[in-house]
């Protein structure tokens, strides 16, 4: 600007030359808006108490952020001891859970293995169980006919023996009782012959083939003097109902036997039938 010749400004240019000196004192003036000012002040003491007021807002703010970063920090590491704790824990869990998954299948595989053997134990005791029933049905119709021919035949020598003894008739050699004794003769007389001499089976042959001739004149059969043909006859006869009776009785204890020996058998193969399928309900719950 121009000088005037007293060596001073204009006063126009003087007074610009001092809104310059204060623009930045009026931008500071503009940031602390809210701040009440004292306009009767000095300009410069407008200017100090401005500026305490800033620096006691930068002083807050500056210790607001400081405990913000502290809570932050604590936060931070409150956080990463968290996540630690957690990956921890999950790393311990992971690998109790491997484990828990290798014995899982490890007992699984047993389990299975076991179940599959129990299978096969129940099927061989059930197999045995249907053999026994079968063998057992084969016994009990075997006794069934040979103690029925054992009791017919019983019946058949024991009416003949009593005809031979006097207590009944054999009219002929065609009769029902002589037809009967015959057939069990022939039947049995593999064990007649070993017995008997020969000269008494060929007495039985004759009464066999006319039973009258032992009592020509009598028209009944009775007993002879002691010793003669009617009371060989009378013997021979007796020894085979003696015979069959013990057969009879023989048969009988060896079917008691069998039936006895078959119920201890139904009895073990039931009860390990049974407890074979409780270990497999035992072992299919603890499969699932």
């Amino acid at each position: 600007p121009a000088v005037s010749a007293t060596g001073r400004l204009p006063v126009a240019d003087a007074r610009t030359l001092k809104m310059m000196r204060w623009a930045p004192l009026a931008a500071l003036a503009a940031l602390g808006l809210a701040r009440k000012l004292d306009y009767h002040e000095s300009p410069l003491a407008k200017v100090v108490h401005l500026l305490e007021g800033m620096e006691a807002d930068l002083s807050k703010e500056a210790a607001e952020d400081e405990a913000t970063n502290e809570e932050m920090k604590r936060w931070c590491k409150t956080s990463e001891e968290n996540q630690t704790s957690l990956i921890t824990d999950s790393t311990s869990l992971i690998e109790t859970q491997t484990v828990v998954v290798k014995e899982s299948t490890a007992m699984g595989d047993r389990l299975t293995w076991e179940l599959r053997n129990l299978a096969k134990e129940i099927a061989a005791h059930e197999a045995t169980l249907e053999k026994a029933d079968v063998l057992r049905r084969d016994q009990r119709e075997k006794f069934a006919e040979d103690s029925k021919s054992l009791k017919e035949n019983i019946d058949a020598v024991a009416q003949a023996l009593a005809a031979v003894n006097g207590s009944s008739f054999l009219q002929s050699p065609e009769s029902p009782a002589v037809t009967r004794l015959k057939e069990v003769v022939m039947k049995h007389y593999d064990m007649i012959k070993t017995k008997s001499s020969r000269a008494d089976r060929m007495l039985l042959d004759d009464f066999l083939k006319d039973p009258g001739h032992f009592t020509k004149g009598l028209g009944f059969l009775q007993k002879a003097q002691v010793g003669g043909p009617a009371e060989t006859v009378a013997g021979m006869l007796q020894a085979m109902v003696d015979d069959f009776q013990i057969d009879l009785k023989e048969e009988q204890d060896e079917d008691g036997k069998l039936e006895k020996s078959y119920q201890a058998l139904v009895t073990a193969k039931s009860q390990e039938v049974s407890a074979g399928q409780e270990q497999v309900t035992l072992k299919e719950g603890l499969l699932m």
